[in-house]
């Protein structure tokens, strides 16, 4: 009848289920499909990215260099595809060689536990 009633039918549309196409294109993947390899590389390549801006605005905040050495993860497309692990480590290792990548899932407590743990360090030093 109208353009808003044009836009409220378009947005009733469903959206896609990403959790069911992530293992669609990781087993793809896993069974030689180029274009399915390349989407996961591109993924890992994306949270590269995002883990090197997050530590150059540590670096520009004068944090100190162990605190952006090492990276860990949580969540279960790092530790369950190991192609996209490996894409971020590639493109990561690439900017900042000295970086540790963990192999696998933390829980979200163990990284703050470290955090105050190496706040506390700090502030006895």
């Amino acid at each position: 009848e109208d353009l808003g009633s044009l836009v409220a039918k378009a947005n009733l549309r469903e959206r896609p289920d990403f959790g069911s196409l992530t293992t669609v294109v990781a087993d793809c993947a896993e069974s030689g499909d180029a274009l399915a390899q390349g989407v996961l590389e591109r993924a890992g390549e994306e949270l590269a990215a995002q883990v090197n801006l997050v530590i150059s605005k540590m670096c520009a905040a004068e944090c100190g260099a162990e605190d952006g050495s090492r990276i860990a993860f949580t969540g279960s497309v790092l530790g369950r595809i190991p192609r996209v692990l490996r894409a971020m480590d590639e493109h990561l290792r690439a900017a900042w060689p000295e970086i540790t990548v963990d192999v696998k899932a933390v829980q979200p407590l163990e990284g703050a536990l470290w955090r105050a743990r190496q706040a506390k360090i700090r502030r006895i030093r």
